[in-house]
């Protein structure tokens, strides 16, 4: 359930003992429609400090992003004593690709709520080099056999084989934010996890299983993605490589 509010009226302090709550925080920063600011709230069974954690703050920076997701989802509250406060994009529009502006207004003006920064903080500093989606590609290599001393046979070279078309990636069937379960040049079976791609509040849209067996040799370089983007890419081996 997401709980939306105005800015102004979110209270920190105001914790819901041993819950998790989503909230959508609601800032006018001069657009069309204010802005929704993902909040992610963990509040312990017992009192305790208050722990405030921002991600994307430069918002083509996504490992902190996925930290905060897999953190919020592990969280238990009945173990934890005071409260954290995650903020998984604080540079929201930058993250959706609607902005190229950094550390925009809407986390900003959380923080100043929060009372984290003075009122003659300087509010120009907020743009920065833009950072385009990317993917990754791994080129033909050869995996040599194994030199161990305990070696019985050399064996001889994988080869991995494919035609470079891009156009028959596997594709996000949902906006959201990828996260990977495997790396590059991992041997895949078909139906093996491949990775998710979620909200922001960590809810799983789309689980991406391997659609046949090979290896990995694209992964989206980008975590945020649309609908229709490609995630991932197999080729073949020759001979063929199971997984281990």
């Amino acid at each position: 359930m997401t709980i939306r509010m105005e800015l102004q009226h979110y209270e920190a302090k105001a914790v819901c003992r041993g819950t998790k709550r989503y909230l959508e925080c609601m800032a006018d920063i001069g657009l069309d429609e204010p802005l929704a600011l993902p909040v992610l709230q963990v509040d312990g069974a017992e009192a305790g400090p208050v722990l405030l954690v921002l991600a994307a703050v430069h918002g083509d920076e996504y490992e902190g992003v996925e930290t905060v997701l897999r953190l919020y989802r592990s969280l238990r509250p009945g173990r934890l004593a005071g409260s954290v406060i995650m903020i998984p994009a604080a540079n929201l529009r930058r993250i959706r690709r609607e902005d190229a502006e950094l550390f925009y207004s809407g986390a900003y003006r959380l923080m100043r709520h929060l009372g984290m920064l003075g009122e003659a903080a300087d509010e120009t500093d907020k743009t920065g080099d833009q950072a385009g989606a990317h993917a990754e590609q791994a080129v033909p290599i050869q995996v040599p056999a194994h030199t161990g001393a305990k070696q019985a046979e050399r064996r001889p070279p994988t080869r991995i084989y494919g035609d470079g078309n891009f156009d028959g990636s596997e594709t996000a069937g949902a906006d959201g934010f990828f996260i990977p379960a495997v790396s590059l040049n991992t041997i895949v079976r078909a139906g093996d996890k491949i990775g998710a791609v979620c909200r922001l509040d960590g809810l799983e849209l789309q689980e991406v299983r391997a659609s046949r067996g090979g290896m990995v040799v694209m992964l989206a370089g980008s975590p945020p993605v649309r609908a229709g983007d490609p995630l991932y890419m197999l080729a073949g081996t020759e001979p063929p490589v199971s997984p281990e």
